[in-house]
């Protein structure tokens, strides 16, 4: 290897700046967010605590709010913490692998799940970050380390557990500082002082229909759903990497392997039987399940791959660099797909959304397009306060919602026949710009 790409910094920073350039490049392409978690989050963004969900993630949605950032300042943003991830993962792989590991991680720079779910206000980038950041510092400043990751249990539940991990891997009194942050949650919410807010009218509680979804026809559709998952966003064929780099820590010992190590083994671990739950609670599967999987299984990969690489003869390592291509443009392709799907499942608001900025001056009310969702529980409304800055009952009002909006000048009824939004024009006259 020339002795710039041995530089403990070159790895890392070639992968955030790739990282970094598909992101932006995807939002440049593709402006409008996407999903229903994304949408409550964006039109809850003067709120901290919102639906069921913990307040890291939002605390940078309020962030941005309050720096007068819109949408696309957020989603600028998000790409920055992911390109940071992908930096901190390859740092991470190269401390455990060695510098060539740090650039085997380069693929994850790509992984599709992670590119797609990455560029809107999901929990996973900042979950991500807390693991990585806690794992990169435990060794060098075990105090911070222990505080960062204290903080995952403000990002995700099934951080809780994995606390319980740190602390046993830790083996030291002062490793208790890690919980700081679930002594702050069950203090604000016995305070009651983490009182959710809910955009919509919707819930976002899960373990619906669970005894539906625990029938063999459904386990059938579930298996065959995390299968597709994994063949389209390539992880499969990173399994054995990962898998192969595990149990040579393993026949080690406890004390040879690494901490980083342990910690990614029960953090992959615990991610598995978290996917398994989380798609009985949801009866559907989708490529973000596989992000943290897929990340943190990643790192354990990367260093897997450099072990091979150093074993293989040339033409070993010819296979080896072309299936990594492959499965990388296979993995990117993925995101970019999924990416798009999602973009065309709510064209007709963004559509609508594009009319109602034509139209400065008129009151709107809508009827919205009903169960766009996955889960078939959502609504039309929920969209157009996620992909713009109007909020419902302020900026229009939504007839479902059972909201009134003084004297409306224009109603948007959605025609289920026809496909499309029909505006009608029941008072005032529109501006030169709005075409009703």
């Amino acid at each position: 290897m020339p002795a710039w790409t041995r530089a403990p910094w070159a790895a890392p920073a070639v992968c955030a700046a790739v990282a970094l350039v598909v992101r932006v490049a995807l939002v440049l392409r593709l402006p409008s967010p996407w999903h229903f978690d994304a949408y409550q989050r964006w039109a809850a963004r003067d709120h901290l605590v919102v639906q069921v969900w913990l307040p890291a993630t939002q605390a940078l949605v309020w962030l941005v709010d309050q720096l007068g950032g819109g949408i696309f300042a957020l989603r600028m943003a998000l790409c920055l913490l992911a390109a940071l991830v992908v930096g901190m993962g390859a740092a991470l792989a190269g401390r455990l692998g060695g510098d060539r590991a740090g650039w085997w991680f380069l693929p994850w720079a790509l992984f599709g799940p992670f590119v797609t779910w990455s560029t809107v206000p999901y929990q996973e980038s900042t979950f991500l970050a807390v693991i990585f950041g806690a794992l990169l510092l435990v060794r060098r400043a075990p105090l911070l380390a222990d505080l960062l990751v204290g903080a995952l249990a403000l990002v995700r539940y099934e951080g809780w557990p994995l606390l319980v991990v740190w602390l046993g891997l830790r083996r030291d009194p002062r490793a208790l500082a890690c919980l700081w942050g679930a002594a702050l949650w069950i203090a604000l919410k016995q305070a009651g002082l983490a009182e959710p807010h809910r955009a919509s009218p919707d819930s976002f509680a899960d373990w619906n229909r669970l005894d539906d979804n625990l029938r063999p026809r459904k386990l059938r559709f579930l298996a065959d759903g995390l299968r597709y998952h994994l063949t389209q966003s390539a992880l499969i064929w990173a399994i054995p990497a990962g898998v192969a780099a595990a149990w040579r820590w393993l026949r080690r010992g406890w004390r040879d392997t690494p901490f980083e190590a342990w910690f990614l083994l029960f953090a992959v671990g615990g991610q598995l039987a978290a996917v398994t739950g989380w798609a009985f609670s949801l009866g559907t599967t989708s490529g973000r399940m596989l992000v943290v999987l897929g990340m943190a299984g990643g790192v354990l990969a990367a260093v897997g791959l450099s072990q091979s690489w150093a074993k293989w003869g040339r033409r070993g390592r010819i296979a080896l660099l072309f299936t990594a291509v492959g499965t990388t443009a296979w993995s990117a392709l993925d995101g970019w797909n999924e990416s798009v799907t999602f973009v065309n499942m709510v064209r007709w608001e963004i559509d609508l959304a594009r009319d109602m900025s034509a139209c400065p001056g008129d009151v709107w009310a809508m009827n919205p397009r009903t169960n766009p969702g996955p889960r078939r529980r959502h609504d039309a409304c929920e969209v157009i306060q996620g992909v713009t800055e109007l909020r419902a009952g302020r900026d229009f009002a939504c007839l479902k919602w059972g909201q009134t909006q003084p004297g409306p000048t224009l109603i948007a009824h959605w025609r289920h026949p026809e496909r499309r939004y029909r505006v009608e024009r029941v008072g005032g006259q529109g501006a030169p710009t709005c075409r009703f």
